[in-house]
C-alpha cells in the first residue's frame, strides 16, 4: 500500500466528478436501495406483539445493526483495496488516506449518531407501516436544508427551495390521511403516535449526522472508501459496546448474539450494508438533502409492493401526498439545465 500523502482541506481525493446523467443514475440507485431497506425490514418482522400495538422483531436489532456495520466495513475495505490495486497498475488516481489521529477521531461523532439512528429506524418501523414510514421519514428535509445552509454555507436555487416547501405540503397531506384513518381506532392511533415519536427522534439524529458527515466527506482529501472504513470502524466499536452494555431480553429477542437471525435478517443486513456505500457517494457528489429526496422516490416502489405484499390500503389522499412529494423531489434533484428545457 502506498504511503499516505499530506492532506489538503477542500481538495477532492479524486478528480472524477459525475455528470448530470450519472448523478441522476446515482440518485435512482439510492431510491431503490431505500425502498429495499424499508421493505426488507418490514418483511423481517413477526406478528403483533403482546401489547397489541407494535410488531416484534424475532432478532435483536442491536445485533443486526452491529452485523451491518461489520459488513459495511468489509465492503469498504475491499473497495479501498481495489482502488490501491488499480493505482499500482496505473489505472486510477492515488487513493489518498491518513493515519492522523485527530482526523480519525472526527469520524467517531457521525458513527455514534448513525448507530442511534439505525436503532431508531427499527423502532419506528415496528409501529409504522412501510409506506407511511418511507414518506414521513423525509419530513426532516426542511430541517436538514436549513442546517446545511447555516453550517456549510450551501446555497440553493429558488427552484430547490420551492421543492423543499412543496415537500412540507406533501407531508401535511399524508399526515392528515393517516390521522383520519386512525382517529376512531385507539389501538392504531396509539401505534401511530408511538411510531411518530421514534421517527421524530430519528429525524433529529439523522439531520445532525448527515450534515456533519457531508462536511467530512467533502472537506478532507481522503479516498471515499477509506473515509467509509474510518466511519464503519467506529460504528463497529460503538455497536459492540452497545451490545455488551445492553441487558439481554426485554423488548426484543434476547439470548445469544445471533438469536432469531434467519435469511430475512441477513437480507436486511446486506441491504443496509450496500445502502451505506451508496449514501456516502450521494453525499459526496450531491448533498445531504438530495439523499433525503432520493428516499421520496423510493415511495413509488414501496407503495406498490406494500399494497400487494403487506395489504397496505392506498387511499386517494395518500396518493395525492405521494405525488406532491415526488414533484418536490424532482424540483430539487433534477438539474436546472433539464428543468429549463422547453418541450
Amino acid at each position: 500500500m502506498p504511503p499516505p500523502k499530506p492532506m489538503e482541506v477542500g481538495v477532492p481525493a479524486s478528480k472524477w466528478a459525475p455528470n448530470n446523467s450519472q448523478k441522476l443514475m446515482l440518485g435512482g440507485i439510492l431510491s431503490c436501495m431505500y425502498a429495499m431497506r424499508s421493505l426488507s425490514t418490514t418483511y423481517s418482522k413477526d406478528d403483533t406483539d403482546e401489547d397489541g400495538i407494535g410488531d416484534k422483531f424475532p432478532y435483536n436489532p442491536n445485533s443486526a445493526v452491529m452485523s451491518t456495520e461489520a459488513m459495511k466495513l468489509v465492503i469498504a475495505g475491499m473497495l479501498f483495496r481495489y482502488r490501491v490495486q488499480q493505482y499500482q497498475q496505473g489505472l486510477e488516481d492515488y487513493p489518498n488516506y491518513t493515519t492522523d489521529a485527530k482526523t480519525i477521531a472526527k469520524f467517531a461523532i457521525p458513527a455514534l449518531l448513525y448507530m442511534a439512528s439505525n436503532n431508531l429506524s427499527y423502532l419506528a418501523l415496528r409501529y409504522l407501516d412501510t409506506p407511511t414510514y418511507q414518506v414521513l421519514a423525509n419530513s426532516g428535509i426542511p430541517i436538514v436544508a436549513t442546517v446545511q445552509r447555516l453550517a456549510l454555507k450551501s446555497k440553493k436555487s429558488v427552484t430547490q427551495w420551492i421543492g423543499v416547501l412543496a415537500l412540507c405540503l406533501g407531508m401535511m397531506v399524508i399526515g392528515a390521511d393517516k390521522f383520519t384513518q386512525t382517529a376512531d381506532d385507539k389501538k392504531n392511533y396509539d401505534r401511530l403516535m408511538t411510531g411518530l415519536i421514534f421517527l421524530l427522534g430519528l429525524e433529529i439524529v439523522s439531520a445532525c449526522s448527515g450534515v456533519y458527515t457531508e462536511f467530512l466527506l467533502k472537506s478532507l482529501d481522503i479516498d471515499i472508501n477509506f473515509q467509509n472504513c474510518l466511519l464503519y470502524s467506529w460504528g463497529v466499536i460503538f455497536t459492540v459496546s452497545g451490545n455488551l452494555l445492553a441487558p439481554s431480553g426485554g423488548e426484543f429477542a434476547g439470548g445469544a448474539f445471533f438469536t432469531g437471525f434467519d435469511t430475512r435478517t441477513w437480507i436486511v443486513v446486506l441491504v443496509n450494508a450496500l445502502l451505506g456505500q451508496v449514501v456516502s457517494r450521494v453525499m459526496k457528489h450531491l448533498d445531504n438533502v438530495a439523499k433525503f429526496f432520493c428516499a421520496s422516490f423510493g415511495m413509488i416502489i414501496v407503495t406498490i409492493v406494500s399494497s400487494w405484499a403487506f395489504g397496505f390500503n392506498v387511499t386517494l389522499l395518500f396518493n395525492i401526498g405521494v405525488m406532491i412529494v415526488i414533484v418536490a423531489g424532482s424540483l430539487y434533484i433534477v438539474p436546472a439545465s433539464i428543468l429549463d428545457k422547453k418541450v
